[in-house]
This record gives structure tokens, sequence and C-alpha cells, in this order.
């Protein structure tokens, strides 16, 4: 079957789907899902960004609700998440987190979360859920689609990958319908008191359903995928040559899989003599691709706890213990290559002449748009 076909089968599929569950029933399978904005939410209601975050939250695991009670269709399994899933820690392969979350980890570090997955022999589906009218927010999750797209196509190179947007949103919908490898579907947000929610909110496990699989028959199906291995590919290469546009080139910067390279380390004293007075002996430099147009030094420590420090007057911050940073850093320990001040100054330098060029494409295709 074509990808296009995948399209119109699940539009049929899905014109069947109820998406008004009785409010009693639903509100009772919602108090079993783990929320980690609650606490934030109940603490100050009033503040618009904690309420629509559990809003979102909670508009996620309420299209969870629709699918596993809804959508049938004999080809596919659901991937069991929590409340229908324990947590589970797995180094490399798909797990449930502590928060009740789908994410895919190689070695230990996070690369991706899912809302939700289907699949089937020949196909694997995966969703994202969102209520954001925020501009910036829907290109976030553009963006966080196209890495899930890149991981997915690379974790099961003989299957057909496909990404549905869920939102209660029709101008973010617009957006993603005229894309490859997309599907558009529209899902109210439910009728429920959040507040009513998050103070019944008592999280527990819940029995499976017939229709789901778990993250153990879908890990059986992965080809092998090393992700560290490939940054450190990279970062071999940065190390040699400085040379940001040869790493820019790879298309797992491109398509966001990769956001950090490590480049090496130097004597702290040569960087900044503030950081001798802070305890500081060496600092880590990475490069962060995380922005298309305008990739940023970073500088991490791995003195008093593993911390991302600044050039100001900024103080150091400790990464937090579930950082994909802090869990390469450690990783990349042992093998982290000592460099030069000379050699960190051709670095900066090259990163300015990348940005530079970068803007001036952006600009140039910015007047072509205008005129």
């Amino acid at each position: 079957m074509e990808i296009s076909d995948i399209s119109q089968e699940l539009i049929d599929l899905w014109s069947n789907i109820n998406y008004n569950i009785k409010d009693k029933k639903l509100l009772t399978s919602l108090k079993a899902y783990i929320y980690t904005h609650k606490k934030a939410y109940i603490k100050k209601p009033e503040e618009n960004f904690r309420k629509e975050n559990f809003r979102g939250q909670v508009y996620e695991a309420s299209f969870y609700e629709s699918l596993i009670h809804d959508f049938n269709d004999d080809d596919f399994k659901i991937l069991a998440k929590y409340p229908y899933a324990k947590p589970r820690e797995i180094e490399t392969g798909f797990k449930i987190d502590k928060n009740g979350s789908c994410v895919y980890s190689s070695k230990g570090i996070p690369l991706a979360e899912f809302d939700a997955i289907i699949f089937s022999n020949e196909k694997i589906i995966f969703f994202e859920c969102f209520i954001s009218q925020k501009t910036l927010v829907i290109k976030e999750h553009e963006k966080g689609c196209l890495k899930k797209l890149q991981l997915l196509n690379i974790l099961f190179p003989d299957k057909e990958v496909q990404c549905v947007v869920i939102s209660n949103n029709q101008n973010a919908l617009r957006r993603f319908k005229s894309k490859d490898k997309f599907i558009t579907q529209w899902y109210k947000k439910p009728s429920i008191n959040l507040m009513k929610l998050a103070k019944t909110n008592k999280p527990k496990v819940l029995p499976s359903k017939q229709i789901m699989a778990t993250v153990d028959e879908l890990n059986d199906n992965v080809s092998d995928f090393d992700y560290t291995a490939l940054q450190t590919e990279m970062q071999d290469d940065l190390f040699r040559k400085c040379n940001v546009e040869s790493v820019y080139q790879n298309n797992h910067i491109k398509n966001g899989l990769i956001k950090r390279v490590y480049w090496g380390k130097i004597n702290s004293v040569e960087l900044n003599k503030k950081f001798s007075n802070e305890g500081i002996d060496e600092v880590v430099i990475a490069i962060d691709f995380s922005n298309y147009f305008t990739p940023k030094i970073r500088y991490f420590t791995y003195n008093n706890g593993i911390c991302e420090v600044f050039l100001s007057s900024k103080k150091p911050v400790v990464l937090n213990s579930n950082r994909p940073s802090r869990i390469e850093l450690i990783l990349y320990k042992k093998n982290m290559k000592n460099s030069s001040y000379s050699n960190y100054e051709l670095l900066k330098k090259n990163v300015a002449l990348f940005c530079e060029n970068k803007h001036q494409i952006r600009d140039k295709t910015s007047l072509i748009v205008t005129l």
C-alpha cells in the first residue's frame, strides 16, 4: 500500500470514532494518568501558562482514551503507555518513563517522546497532540515531528512511517495538511473541570486493553541504532577540522535528531579567569544546533556536579538528571579530548561565519518571498 493510501484508510477509520465519550466515564479514566504540570496549576490556577500546560496534558490523555476505546482495526496494535503499562527503565529502546510517557532512548539518552503510537506489520504511525495557537509553539511541534519521522525511519526501515497531528486548532492543522507523511485530525477539547481533575487525580495502573501491545513487542522489531556512535563520529570530525559547515551538512543535524556536538575541552583559566575562582579546572565546549540559522557555543563543566557555565556573570547551572546533555556528558567524559585556546578561537570564528552566511541566505529567501 502506498503512503498516500494510508491517509485515506485512517480517515475512513476515524470517521467511526466517537469523540464524545461520556464526561463521567472519561473523567474516571483521566484521574489515573500522571500529569507533571498538575502541582504548578493547583498552586497558581490563575496563571494562564500553568493552566494551558496542564490542559494540554489532559487533552493528550483524552485523545489517547478516545483512541483506545474507539479505534478498531485488526491489523493495528496501539502501544500501551501509562496508565495501561507500568513505568520501566530500558536503556535502549521504547520505554514508559517515570512520568508515564512513551520515550525512545539510546544508551539512556532520551531521543523522542511519543503521545501515541499504532503499528502493524507494514506501518508505524505516531500522533502529535497539542492545543496551542502560538506560531512558535506550532513550529516547535513541526520540528519535533520531523525529528521523530527521521528516527522511526531509522528504527523501522521496512515499515511505512507517518505522523498524525491532532489539534483543536484549525490554523495549526492547515500548516501540516500539505506536508508529506502527515495527516491532520481535528479533536475537540474535553469538557472537563480542570481543577476538579487536578485535585482528585490519583495515578494508578489500569488493566490493559486487548488492542494494546507492550513496548517489548515494538522493540522486538527495531533495527540496530547507536546514537552515541553517530554523535561521537561527528564530534571527532568537528575536533579535527573545527568546521561547522561540514558537521551541519549531516542530515541528522538538519532534521534535529542530534542537537549537540561536543568539540572538546580546554583549560578554564585560558578561557576565563573567573572560572578558576569558582573551582572549575576544565571547560567542555559544545555546539548547540537547536536553532537552524544560529548554532550557539555552549560551555559545560564536570566540577561540583555537571553544570552548564556561562562566560557572562551568570552562575553555573546544575543540569537536571533527566537532561539529555547531562547523560551525554557522563557518557563522553573519559573520551573528551583536550584542545588549545587557539583552536577554540578558530572554532568561534567558524561558528560566527557560519551564522553570518545562514542569515544572508535567509534574508535573500525572505526577499524573494516578499517580491
